[in-house]
């Protein structure tokens, strides 16, 4: 449920474009904020799942959610997967370490990653929707499907995929941003990304599960995302 997941490596010293680590006290300060928002995100991930499980149980409505829900990872990951460790934190911190023309030309090449990358998210994000009821049926075409129970829960599936979809494009600048404020050690933000997405699942889940169902969670997701990047902005 966590597109961006909760490990995030930054590299180690002496690699290609890493800046060398601070010393004594700022490391471990950086590790400890790190560690901290780590343990954060997972016990209210353990919060959502336990609150998930008491409000939706096992069955229809919360496989509708999880079909949406992993439509949306399996998109993000065609986007995204591995540029965080693999790619943009190496090139960015090597532009740090350059000096003030480096940091000038991280803020141009940060902007000019999210324009790009938002821009081809939201466009996937656009095509989703409105192709939701074809990609719902495309995930669960293995089952056995047509009694008036599996309908609903498809109709659901199809809803929660459509309200999920959007955050894509706020993941994805989140990740771009994560990237841009690890390659300057400023961990903060990054490491409380997964406990804002969570904790906005939470409230969405206490405050609408028992009016809109598992579109509550789906409202979550696209609230977590929002909030994400906007921590990370």
């Amino acid at each position: 449920m966590d597109p961006l997941g909760d490990d995030i490596e930054v590299g180690s010293p002496g690699t290609f474009g890493v800046p060398p680590a601070p010393a004594g006290r700022s490391l471990a300060v950086i590790a400890t904020i790190i560690f901290l928002g780590s343990i954060l995100g997972r016990v209210l991930g353990l919060v959502r799942e336990q609150l998930a499980a008491s409000h939706f149980g096992a069955g229809d409505q919360i496989a509708a959610f999880t079909v949406a829900d992993n439509l949306n990872t399996l998109i993000y990951d065609l986007i995204s997967s591995g540029m965080l460790e693999a790619a943009l934190i190496p090139v960015l911190s090597a532009l740090v370490i350059t000096g003030m023309a480096g940091r000038q030309e991280l803020r141009r090449l940060t902007g000019v990653l999210l324009t790009l990358s938002v821009a081809v998210a939201s466009v996937l994000a656009a095509v989703g929707v409105f192709f939701a009821p074809r990609l719902v049926r495309l995930m669960t075409a293995l089952g056995d499907r047509g009694d008036q129970r599996d309908v609903a829960a498809t109709d659901l599936a199809i809803q929660n995929l459509r309200i999920v979809l959007p955050s894509l494009a706020f993941l994805v600048a989140g990740t771009i941003m994560i990237a841009a404020l690890y390659s300057v050690q400023k961990p903060g933000a990054p490491a409380l990304g997964g406990a804002a997405r969570n904790l906005s699942a939470v409230i969405c889940i206490l405050l609408l599960g028992s009016r809109y169902g598992t579109r509550s969670m789906a409202v979550g997701v696209l609230v977590g995302s929002i909030v994400l990047a906007l921590l990370q902005w």
